[in-house]
């Protein structure tokens, strides 16, 4: 399955951090999200991905709660010890230090969310 990184008609930097960090999903963790996308918020960046479960994972968090939470629980650790590789590659394309990382999967959206504050030229 490929994954659908959406074209930049706006700002390529949103883009290319966008492709970036799927292709970082695909490589440590052999996920390919169906579709993700980049925001970039004053000094946070926020990295959304959608159809990042398996078929069988999506069956288990459909039919067991505790399944949903052992599946978060697992991919939420999984991104928490790829933070280094998601700071430099924040802080390559953005050209400004990334303070930290957050993960948060939302196993019944089928959904990865991870955002990176980072310091602002301006201060």
């Amino acid at each position: 399955m490929q994954s659908v990184v959406r074209g930049f008609p706006g700002d390529p930097t949103t883009f290319y951090l966008c492709r970036d960090l799927s292709q970082l999903q695909e490589r440590y963790t052999e996920r390919v999200p169906e579709s993700a996308q980049v925001y970039l918020l004053d000094d946070l960046v926020v990295y959304r991905a959608r159809g990042v479960l398996s078929k069988a994972e999506r069956c288990l968090v459909r039919d067991d709660p505790e399944g949903a939470k052992m599946i978060r629980d697992l991919l939420e650790q999984q991104w928490r010890a790829l933070q280094p590789v998601i700071m430099q590659s924040i802080q390559e394309r953005l050209g400004a230090r990334a303070l930290g990382v957050g993960v948060s999967l939302l196993p019944e959206a089928d959904e990865l969310v991870i955002y990176c504050p980072v310091a602002r030229s301006d201060g």
